[in-house]
């Protein structure tokens, strides 16, 4: 045999040894599916232990949108702020919108206070838009004032709610692995602003880091979330399955920063509900025009049995 023909064998050889062995890519780390369940499991866990919370979002119990000048405020339903009966003075005091501050003049005696200190004089409420909301307490019942846009209100929430008394927990889809996705992360540089409508007409310009890329079926999704790209991430996103098991107005997911390669998992199974399931007194966002998949997300969170009957749609 010829040099030339050995050389040739050796490297035929050679080549398919490579193929078949050292010249491989590595093998896929293996997915980890108790961890995750676990942890999974341990999100639910929390999510379930706040919404029960005396101050979370099932507490709700009131949304009054303020006009200029002074609205009287107690359980008296010839009130302009009528709170409900039997859970208040039937005159606690009034608020008093001027230039889109909100004053407060507490009825001697209403048992209004704020950090556990009596409100004995008029008081300016710190709105939530404004920085740390003050909070007023009253008997079972709590309130702060709201702005949303050009719109100023007080949000009300009563600890022992009927529709916190009866919560018995949300339904999920079946956890699956499938829907837990490796992303792309493509940043904005410089951010983009992102028009966030909501349930109330309006629309809001938030910062939008980047866009998330994935691939479903074979067919390459964005979905442009709010936040920094350095922190965790919300996404609002409206899918085929809304209305059909799903809330009607879309849901909502967080994701972690991208990691050094620029991925970022995106899982489905942790999508939930906005707080506008429970209460109508929420004012909840809706999904970016963007941010509608054309597919049913069967993961997460379905609707809530007891959830309201009727239902904005994620197109807005």
């Amino acid at each position: 045999m010829s040099r030339k023909l050995r050389n040739t064998l050796a490297n035929a050889l050679l080549m398919s040894t490579c193929g078949l062995l050292a010249c491989q890519p590595p093998p896929a780390p293996t997915f980890d599916h108790a961890a995750w369940a676990k942890d999974l499991a341990a999100w639910r866990t929390e999510r379930d232990g706040n919404l029960r919370k005396e101050s979370g979002w099932l507490s709700l119990a009131g949304l009054y949108w303020l006009k200029e000048g002074p609205s009287r405020f107690g359980s008296d339903p010839a009130n302009e702020v009528a709170f409900p009966a039997g859970k208040a003075p039937g005159q606690a005091g009034v608020f008093r919108l001027e230039g889109g501050k909100v004053r407060l003049e507490p009825e001697p005696g209403a048992g209004l206070a704020v950090d556990g200190k009596p409100i004995e004089a008029p008081l300016e409420l710190v709105a939530d838009a404004d920085g740390t909301p003050t909070v007023v307490t009253l008997q079972d019942l709590s309130f702060l004032v709201i702005r949303r846009g050009d719109r100023v209100g007080i949000r009300l929430k009563d600890k022992k709610s009927p529709v916190l008394a009866q919560f018995t927990g949300m339904e999920n889809y079946p956890d699956s692995p499938a829907w837990r996705l490796v992303a792309r992360f493509e940043p904005y540089t410089p951010p983009r602003k992102l028009a966030v409508p909501n349930i109330l007409g309006q629309s809001n310009e938030e910062d939008c880091p980047g866009a998330i890329v994935f691939v479903h079926e074979g067919k390459e999704f964005r979905l442009e979330p709010t936040g920094e790209a350095s922190k965790p991430m919300s996404i609002v996103f409206g899918d085929a399955s809304n209305g059909h098991g799903t809330y009607g107005g879309g849901r909502f997911l967080e994701v972690d920063p991208p990691a050094a390669d620029g991925t970022v998992v995106v899982d489905f199974n942790r999508a939930y509900n906005p707080p506008c399931v429970f209460t109508p007194y929420a004012t909840c966002p809706l999904p970016p025009r963007g941010n509608r998949l054309p597919f049913a997300v069967e993961a997460g969170e379905r609707m809530y049995a007891k959830g309201l009957a009727h239902e904005p749609t994620a197109g807005g």
